[in-house]
């Protein structure tokens, strides 16, 4: 049955949220009690990062030693799935604790946006109305603020991330912002709330600088296919147009600076080789690698301000990405390479929760209702989302099912029930697929002909599920879709991406 809650410390309630966007001051007021006992909270999205390519998730290739070094103080879920394989829809998912079919947000397709509903609230508001300074430095494109995601949000803005932008060289400002917000935090005696994004691991893969390329494919390089610029000839032209050039328009040029554009990358390229697939791997592990390193500077940051041992930190991604293991590329199916993706809670020391693995499968939209049952605050809106702090306990089982829907179509859906996996996602002209998570984790063996009783079993229950989350939805979504209009600068990035022609 779908399960609609309200967590304050486990309680359940059926109290939804007015879903109106407040720009009023907090709620709780510098220096009160309830604002100086909340802990900072830095939630790190790494856009497009599929679990299984760090070292703490079993990776063979040396990624991510700062993130496997974070692990051990953190509390890991070993298979947590995305709620959508595409970067809008899995997001919201997270900020809302709602399922694609329910809030109804899509990636920007043509300059179109796919709002989120006015109705419906976002945990940066509660958090926001709780006391907490809420800042948002990400890589615009499809979490861009007019899309719903600056809904709470202090300060909400593409403009401080400079290692999106294709380049070795990057400016100190992005790290300088982050150090400037914990100081006023500080100051202020409020507790701050901060979302960090980038697209670092997204194709084309070649954010990283030139020694994490040349490193990764060494050995695995194809002749004739993309390897980047070298630092030598882009640092000098990205560090003039820093220094003479300001605004949204540096931003531009640092994008277009040098750069390979999505089709142009992908102009050659044929995944069934394995040697193609070898070289593009490498590059995607450059940017794994590159991100870890990114991570840890973040890390650094709150370490050298005295502050990371009391902040909680959740370190995840949106979605995977495919190398053709299903005949696919990049992020659009709905397999495991596209939806398993890491998820990582650090925990303020000296509490009760300590590191540990946890095995059961989870969704991601759960992490929003753990922080927010682990600081006793209350879920004034309706979710679907659960904490996850019984589970990291060890005194409760995980979710019975869990849910993904791809981009803006809802009549296909993937559900994770038990041991099994079902799809009715249609791909290699193959309708329906059917998976043995115990014995087949990557899902390469499907059994939608060999066990019809089970096929029809989890057919029902996706086709309950999709009525559920239907009904759900027109319950939720009071009021009609709002229009916002894009800023050309954001489709410019889109098309950069690939998710515009």
């Amino acid at each position: 049955m779908l399960c609609v809650l309200a967590v304050a410390c486990g309680e359940r309630a059926d109290t939804a949220g007015s879903g109106t966007k407040t720009k009023a001051a907090p709620a709780t007021e510098p220096g009160e009690s309830t604002s100086q006992r909340l802990p900072n909270i830095v939630l790190f999205s790494i856009d497009t990062l599929r679990a299984d390519h760090l070292g703490a998730y079993g990776y063979n290739r040396p990624t991510s030693p700062n993130i496997d070094a974070f692990a051990k103080e953190a509390v890991l879920f070993e298979r947590a799935i995305s709620q959508a394989p595409t970067t809008a829809p899995a997001h919201m998912s997270l900020f809302t604790g709602l399922t694609p079919a329910v809030h109804r947000v899509s990636n920007l397709s043509e300059g179109k946006p796919f709002p989120l509903d006015p109705s419906i609230r976002t945990f940066t508001e509660l958090l926001r109305e709780a006391g907490y300074h809420t800042v948002g430095l990400h890589g615009g494109g499809n979490v861009d603020g007019s899309i719903g995601f600056d809904r709470g949000f202090d300060l909400y803005s593409p403009e401080y991330i400079s290692f999106n932008w294709m380049a070795a060289h990057r400016s100190a400002v992005d790290l300088d912002v982050i150090r400037s917000w914990i100081e006023i935090c500080k100051k202020r005696g409020r507790p701050l709330f901060m979302f960090l994004h980038h697209y670092v691991c997204h194709s084309p893969y070649l954010s990283a600088p030139e020694s994490y390329r040349d490193r990764y494919l060494r050995g695995r390089s194809v002749e004739g296919l993309p390897v980047g610029v070298p630092d030598e000839r882009k640092n000098p032209v990205l560090e003039m147009i820093d220094r003479q050039v300001a605004g949204q328009r540096k931003k531009l040029l640092r994008w277009n600076v040098f750069t390979t554009t999505h089709e142009t990358f992908w102009q050659g390229v044929d995944l069934a080789r394995p040697d193609h697939r070898d070289h593009v791997v490498a590059l995607y592990d450059s940017g794994v690698s590159y991100s870890d390193a990114l991570f840890h500077q973040v890390m650094e940051i709150l370490r050298s301000a005295g502050v990371y041992d009391e902040t909680l930190v959740i370190l995840l991604s949106d979605h995977g990405e495919e190398f053709h293991e299903h005949g696919g590329r990049e992020h659009r199916q709905l397999f495991v390479e596209t939806l398993h993706v890491p998820l990582l809670i650090k925990f303020p020391a000296g509490g009760k929760v300590k590191p540990r693995k946890v095995k059961p499968v989870v969704s991601v939209m759960d992490a929003m209702p753990t922080l927010f049952d682990y600081l006793g605050l209350p879920i004034q809106m309706p979710v679907q989302g659960r904490s996850l702090m019984p589970v990291i306990r060890g005194g409760a089982p995980a979710r019975p099912e869990v849910v993904s829907y791809p981009d803006r179509d809802f009549s296909q859906v993937r559900l994770e029930s038990g041991n099994f996996v079902y799809t009715n996602w249609r791909s290699a002209e193959v309708g329906e697929w059917l998976f043995d998570m115990t014995e087949d984790p990557l899902e390469r063996r499907n059994l939608a002909a060999d066990r019809p009783d089970l096929l029809t079993e989890m057919q029902d229950a996706a086709v309950r599920r999709l009525r559920e989350d239907h009904e759900f939805g027109e319950r939720v979504r009071q009021a009609g879709p709002a229009t916002p209009t894009i800023d050309p600068k954001v489709i410019e990035k889109l098309r950069a991406l690939g998710y515009v022609q």
